[in-house]
Parts: C-alpha cells; structure tokens; sequence
C-alpha cells in the first residue's frame, strides 16, 4: 500500500499537471474518429485545403467536414483563414506526437 505521504505527491503532480492532461484527452479525443483522423492525413499531405475540397475527397457534406474541423479548432490542431468565400484550414498544432502519428505508412499513399 501506499504511504500517505506517496499518495499526497501523487495527487500534487496529478494537480500540477491537469492542463497537459486535459490537451492530451482532447487529442484522444480528436483521434478517436476515422474522419478526423482522414481530415488530419489529408492537412499534413497539402499543408492547407479548403473545406469543400476536404468534402470532396472524403465524399462526405461540406456540413459534415465544418463540424469536424471546428472540434479540432476548439482543440487549436488546427486553424483556418478566409479566401474570399472559401474557409481554409491547416494544421495548428506543433505536437511531435501527433506528427509522427500522421507520418505512418498511410500518410505515404496520398497523392
């Protein structure tokens, strides 16, 4: 069992660090649906696409593609710009975990 004194430090470092640990759920989170995930690949490959082109790769509503990308945003993996009427969007977030998760042999089969 553990001493008062080992579950005290423990609930300090788990305190400490709830924001990373919350960043790291909402990515979990994020990666749980193959869609997102499809989304994030396509990002990575192009550096920047439009919603209605992310639609019509993925053959599903440019509705459908906009709510995805906003749950990512809110998450800040990624961000947008507007071209005129268009909304553009990039990956945002910096995370070496996410990168290397993007960068399997999947992401070597888009063109």
């Amino acid at each position: 069992m553990l001493t008062k004194q080992q579950i005290t430090k423990n609930q300090n470092w788990l305190k400490k660090n709830g924001k990373h640990i919350k960043t790291q759920s909402d990515l979990c989170n994020i990666l749980s649906d193959p869609t997102r995930i499809k989304v994030l690949l396509l990002l990575k490959h192009f550096d920047e696409l439009c919603v209605s082109d992310i639609a019509s790769i993925l053959d599903v509503s440019v509705s459908a593609v906009s709510h995805q990308l906003s749950m990512m945003e809110r998450s800040r993996i990624v961000a947008n710009h507007k071209m005129g009427k268009l909304v553009c969007y990039m990956l945002e977030m910096d995370d070496k975990k996410l990168v290397k998760m993007l960068d399997t042999h999947l992401d070597k089969h888009i063109h």
